[in-house]
């Protein structure tokens, strides 16, 4: 955040430090237990303190030198001018990660411009502490699937990989009710019988 901005800009700016609170750490850190502000919040805090300062939020992706970045600008809507943060995105090939890595910068970048706090302060107590390890659990729990129940998944497994896509494609597609739906999930699985 550098560069000079005008008069009218430090004047909303100002003015939008008097309105603007901290948002509401609503969410849990579950590596290091730590309370954080998710997005959403942030954004609860500083959309209308932004419509009554005559400021705008402004963020986007650009690309350099074949790095991903996440700018931020809160621009004075008077006189266009402002201030800007930028976070280098990691690269990711998974879009679940990638968009993740893009929440935590839109979060962060806000809270930067905004001059506002996200997070619980630890004197950056955690910042060298291992991350801890999470406790092994189950992906479902339940009772373990048996032998012969495993051996009936894999005689029916292109039958269900055939219903499966069939299914996926008709939901992306919005041409399926809920009825066919329920239909085609029993072609996936209701042949196989579970119990023993």
């Amino acid at each position: 955040m550098e560069g000079q901005t005008s008069e009218e800009f430090r004047k909303a700016f100002a003015k939008f430090q008097n309105i603007i609170k901290n948002p509401e750490l609503d969410q849990t850190n579950p590596h290091f237990r730590s309370k954080y502000a998710s997005l959403a919040s942030c954004l609860k805090v500083v959309k209308p303190a932004l419509k009554e300062s005559g400021l705008m939020l402004y963020q986007r992706k650009t690309y350099a030198n074949d790095d991903c970045y996440m700018i931020t600008s809160l621009i004075c809507i008077e006189t266009g001018d402002g201030i800007v943060d930028s976070s280098k995105l990691k690269a990711s090939a998974r879009v679940q990660e990638f968009g993740s890595e893009q929440t935590y910068a839109k979060r962060y970048g806000i809270c930067t411009v905004c001059g506002i706090v996200g997070e619980e302060d630890d004197d950056g107590n955690n910042h060298d502490k291992p991350t801890p390890k999470s406790e092994s659990k189950p992906l479902v729990e339940g009772l373990p699937i048996t032998e012969k129940q495993l051996y009936k998944l894999r005689e029916n497994w292109d039958l269900i990989i055939k219903h499966h896509a069939q299914l996926a494609l008709k939901l992306k597609e919005r041409t399926i009710t809920l009825d066919e739906c329920r239909i085609l999930l029993d072609k996936c699985f209701g042949k196989l019988e579970w119990d023993e």
